[in-house]
């Protein structure tokens, strides 16, 4: 903000008038240039009009609590926000004449290209001067500098090397956090100094991941459309991070977290509550086989979809249990093999583990299906 004050100022005074920088050290001298000269120019007098509004309007915006919360956020938000609502308060002022709007709006535009010339001359130095601390990604695999895949991070007057990949789960992980699927997004953080991510850095990553199609991310995305402002994010986009929030709970929590949900599941559906599922029965395998399955029972009991979409996950479940069911009625059941007597091995305990996958189920419509018009896949999994 002071750098662009300063910019700004100086394309004011390069005409002779007075030369002291009022702004942002002392804002309440509006007048003070005006003293000692007979002929101010208008283009001075609007610049200074232009300084003094967006000077009280960032003042005004850091006043408020939700927006200070912001700011934490993007610091830049503020800045960006008051410069373009002065300048367009001018722009649309009918009492100002066309040329004198265009002189306004040259000055603006060479502070505006001053600016950011000083930042990318300072960005350069500092990539430069400041040392690499980080060389590994986060599996402690090396990573080089002129690699695609390979993003530099400045924090701190130091560089850390991420992957890409690495980078975007970090982010993921920190929108998209919904404790009991509430959304509650949190700020994306270094997780080798904990400090968070701004803005810049934020926007840096996002289009590096756009120039590598191999890597896109819809919660990402949206994030940068709410110009990674949390509130915005959490507001506009709830659904979305509820349904990731489920998809991560069932693919990541551990088999014997999911053995009973998997069973009460199973007791609850019409066509499945027959199976009988040995108590002695392998969780891992139990959750391999019904992590898709559980995934559309947690859509349709916590989606935030509508109607529509959770009545189509109802169908498609209720359909893809009922041809389960079907395919094989002992599934999960304890057999004993062998039998005790001498000279011939002993009995032996196996799993009915024959089942069809979730996605060899095939559904070709989902209305008014019947067993006719849409059999059941050949390809199954003999796992017993």
């Amino acid at each position: 903000m002071n750098i662009f004050f300063n910019i700004l100022q100086k394309s004011i005074y390069k005409s002779g008038y007075n030369d002291t920088i009022i702004y942002p050290s002392k804002p309440h001298d509006f007048a003070f240039f005006l003293q000692g000269y007979n002929v101010i120019s208008d283009n001075a007098i609007y610049l200074h009009i232009l300084i003094y509004d967006i000077y009280c309007d960032i003042q005004k915006r850091q006043s408020k609590y939700i927006n200070q919360i912001r700011s934490k956020l993007n610091p830049t938000y503020n800045l960006t926000v008051a410069k373009f609502a002065a300048l367009i308060k001018i722009l649309d002022n009918d009492f100002i004449s066309k040329e004198l709007k265009e002189k306004i709006l040259d000055a603006f535009s060479n502070a505006q290209r001053h600016y950011f010339s000083l930042n990318r001359f300072l960005n350069i130095y500092k990539y430069k001067r400041f040392p690499i601390v980080v060389t590994n990604d986060l599996s402690l695999n090396p990573l080089h500098l002129d690699d695609c895949q390979t993003m530099v991070i400045l924090q701190n007057k130091s560089l850390y090397l991420f992957l890409l990949r690495d980078l975007i789960t970090i982010i993921e992980n920190a929108i998209c956090n919904a404790p009991n699927f509430f959304a509650a997004p949190l700020s994306p953080k270094n997780p080798y100094n904990n400090e968070i991510f701004n803005s810049s850095t934020l926007y840096n990553i996002y289009f590096k991941m756009k120039e590598n199609v191999a890597l896109p991310s819809i919660a990402f995305h949206m994030f940068f459309l709410d110009q990674f402002i949390k509130p915005n994010f959490s507001d506009n986009n709830e659904a979305l991070i509820r349904d990731i929030a489920i998809h991560k709970y069932v693919l990541n929590t551990p088999a014997d977290t999911l053995y009973k949900l998997i069973i009460s599941m199973l007791k609850t559906n019409f066509y499945t509550q027959k199976l009988i599922i040995d108590a002695s029965f392998p969780k891992n395998l139990l959750a391999e086989v019904f992590r898709p399955f559980l995934l559309y029972y947690y859509n349709i009991h916590y989606t935030l979809k509508g109607y529509t979409y959770k009545n189509k996950c109802i169908q498609e479940f209720n359909i893809k249990l009922k041809k389960f069911y079907s395919f094989n009625p002992l599934f999960g059941r304890r057999f004993v093999t062998g039998m005790r007597r001498r000279g011939r091995e002993p009995m032996k305990c196996i799993f009915n583990t024959q089942h069809i996958s979730f996605h060899n189920i095939c559904i070709k419509s989902y209305l008014n299906i019947s067993d006719s018009e849409d059999d059941t896949s050949d390809d199954s999994d003999s796992q017993g």
